[in-house]
């Protein structure tokens, strides 16, 4: 399973790193933005690499700047899964998927994560979240 989980981790960080470069191309940047793509890129190896604990806090420093970036907060929760911190990782999950329910890598990331605390009622039948 954590090997699952390390590659849908892996799939998540590539594909937000090439979303970013299309939202703000390097040389358009203010100093506002740039410094919120080197947090989030700093995040995002931190994640990579294994170093969980710091990943988590570079996260929220990214939540503090900006708290509607949902894939920091689903990259939290992650990270918190990752850690063992399974109830808090959901909250992640679940707060993203209340903002977005259409965001299928969150509904996956909270349905394993579910299954780690053995809420399986849950996983099968997922709240419908905006409705």
């Amino acid at each position: 399973r954590r090997q699952r989980q390390m590659c849908i981790r892996d799939r998540h960080c590539k594909h937000t790193a090439l979303k970013n470069q299309a939202y703000w191309p390097m040389s358009n940047l203010t100093d506002k933005q740039e410094h919120h793509l080197r947090l989030r890129n700093r995040a995002v190896d931190l994640l990579k690499i294994g170093k969980l604990t710091e990943a988590v806090a570079c996260f929220d420093e990214i939540l503090e700047i900006r708290p509607g970036d949902l894939s920091a907060l689903n990259n939290k929760g992650l990270a918190l899964h990752e850690l063992g911190k399974y109830k808090e990782a959901a909250d992640c999950f679940q707060l993203v998927l209340k903002k977005n329910p259409q965001d299928v890598e969150a509904l996956n990331n909270l349905g394993n994560t579910l299954c780690f605390l053995r809420r399986y009622s849950e996983v099968a039948t997922p709240p419908l979240y905006g409705h």
